[in-house]
């Protein structure tokens, strides 16, 4: 899911993210991860893809306005190393923006896609912390 950002009151996006509707809690009070999240500012994705080298992305804000996708995709190896990936995409009214990652062989891990969409109205729509996904 992606929230609109009420001037970066990061307060009202961690309350957001741990509503009920829109993330799931553990028992043991631990966040549980998404490879998609979809709510009413819009939806967020990230995927493996079936070889283990590649990781495909797509924010798609509800906006009535172009806008301008700048994130990132943090990647922790189970190796132990971590890489971040720059996500940046443009999108007009209604569509979506992705990107894919490569990466070398590997013996999986586990990334997490983070970022803000910003509309030329200059509304913002930030992608949730629970966008994850194993490899």
């Amino acid at each position: 899911m992606l929230v609109i950002s009420f001037n970066n009151n990061e307060e009202i996006a961690n309350l957001i993210s741990k509503s009920d509707n829109t993330v799931t809690q553990g028992s043991d009070n631990f966040y549980q991860s998404r490879t998609t999240v979809n709510g009413p500012a819009g939806v967020a994705k990230i995927n493996a893809g079936n070889n283990g080298r590649s990781l495909y992305w797509m924010v798609r804000p509800r906006t009535a306005f172009p806008y301008l996708f700048s994130g990132k995709v943090n990647i922790k190896y189970y190796s132990g190393k971590k890489r971040v990936v720059n996500a940046i995409g443009t999108g007009a009214i209604g569509s979506s923006t992705s990107g894919v990652v490569y990466m070398k062989r590997n013996k999986g891990g586990y990334a997490k896609l983070s970022g803000t969409a910003k509309a030329l109205n200059g509304r913002s729509y930030r992608v949730l912390p629970s966008v994850g996904t194993s490899f």
